[in-house]
């Protein structure tokens, strides 16, 4: 007795919407007497090489093609599954050697003058400058009242 797996969300058996959704069933054994053994089968490949794997079209069916005779040689086809969800983010990576410097841009336009900063500290007095050219004469004041006469000064002896 065979009991069919059909998918419970499509009703096909293999799937072919994707969900898996296959009921589970206890086994089941059902043991009949034993039969005469058969007669001697033909001979098998002298070698089994393992050759392909090829991914398949979603929903089709797993399968596996033997060629070369002989000395077989296997092709299996897997049918691709669906998409998973996208994974998390994973950590950033260390950053990388800086790279060459790139070819230099045009310059910008000229930007607002700035608001005018505090007047500094006054600096040391720096040293005098040369003596300019004489100026013109003045005019001439007005005459005042001539003063006493001094004391007479030393004199001198001749020898």
């Amino acid at each position: 007795m065979y009991i069919y797996r059909r998918c419970q969300t499509c009703g096909s058996c293999p799937c072919t919407c994707g969900c898996n959704q296959m009921p589970s069933y206890p086994p089941v054994t059902i043991r009949g007497a034993t039969g005469p053994t058969g007669p001697t089968g033909p001979q098998g490949p002298a070698t089994i090489t393992v050759g392909q794997t090829i991914t398949g079209e979603p929903g089709t069916a797993a399968s596996v093609t033997s060629t070369g005779g002989e000395n077989a040689i296997l092709t299996f086809t897997i049918p691709r599954g669906a998409t998973g969800a996208t994974g998390a983010t994973g950590a950033t990576g260390p950053q990388g050697v800086q790279g060459i410097q790139g070819v230099q841009g045009p310059q910008g336009p000229q930007g607002a003058q700035g608001v005018a900063g505090t007047a500094g500290v006054t600096g040391p007095t720096g040293p005098t400058g040369p003596t300019g050219p004489q100026g013109a004469t003045g005019p001439a004041g007005s005459a005042s009242a001539t003063g006493a006469t001094g004391p007479t000064g030393p004199t001198e002896q001749v020898l």
